[in-house]
Formats: C-alpha cells, structure tokens, sequence
C-alpha cells in the first residue's frame, strides 16, 4: 500500500472510531436522560395520593361516612361555641384521631 492510502485508510478508521465513541455517548445520554424521566415519573406516581385504587373505590361510601362524621363534628363545635378556634383545635383533634375512626368504620363487617 502506498504510504496515502494508510494515511487515508488511518484517517478513515479514525473517523470510524469517532463516530463509534459518539453514537455509544450520544446513546448513554439517552438512557441517562429515560432514567431520570422514569424516576421523576415513579416519584410524581407515587406522590399523587389524589388517585385512588380498587381499595378506596370499594371503600367509598365508608370514606364519605367518615368525612360526613368530621364535618358534622366541625360545624356542631361551630354552633356549640361560636369560636373559630375551638373549631380548629376540634378539626386537629380529627386530624389526629381520624386514623382510630378509620379503623373503627372500615374493619367493621357488615
């Protein structure tokens, strides 16, 4: 081979390795790029607490009788003493409650 063909036959294999390194880069920014949407889509799922499974759908009259039973309890504190204090300490009494309420209405069988 003449000495201009190994430099263009090196040029050539030089330009191949080139665009090798790039298309592997360019392909792991990709999957670098998928990872992170994939990740920050697990978080936003698991962070939407507003979309309910089988459970509540199952559930729902139960969950409505428990905020019916809150409201309820809110509003007699309101008329009982007219203070907008006594109802929030009442409304964090729920808060704080509500999980023992929750356990009373749902693990009843009927």
């Amino acid at each position: 081979m003449s000495k201009q063909r190994q430099r263009s036959r090196a040029a050539r294999q030089e330009q191949a390795a080139l665009r090798v390194a790039a298309d592997q880069e360019r392909r792991r920014r990709e999957l670098d790029q998928r990872r992170r949407i994939d990740r920050r889509q697990l978080a936003w799922r698991q962070l939407r607490w507003w979309r309910h499974g089988p459970g509540f759908r199952r559930n729902r009259d139960k969950w409505a009788t428990l905020a019916t039973v809150v409201l309820v309890v809110l509003v007699l504190t309101y008329l009982l003493t007219g203070s907008a204090v006594a109802v929030v300490l009442v409304a964090l009494v729920c808060l704080v409650g509500s999980p023992a309420l929750a356990a009373i209405i749902f693990e009843r069988r009927s």
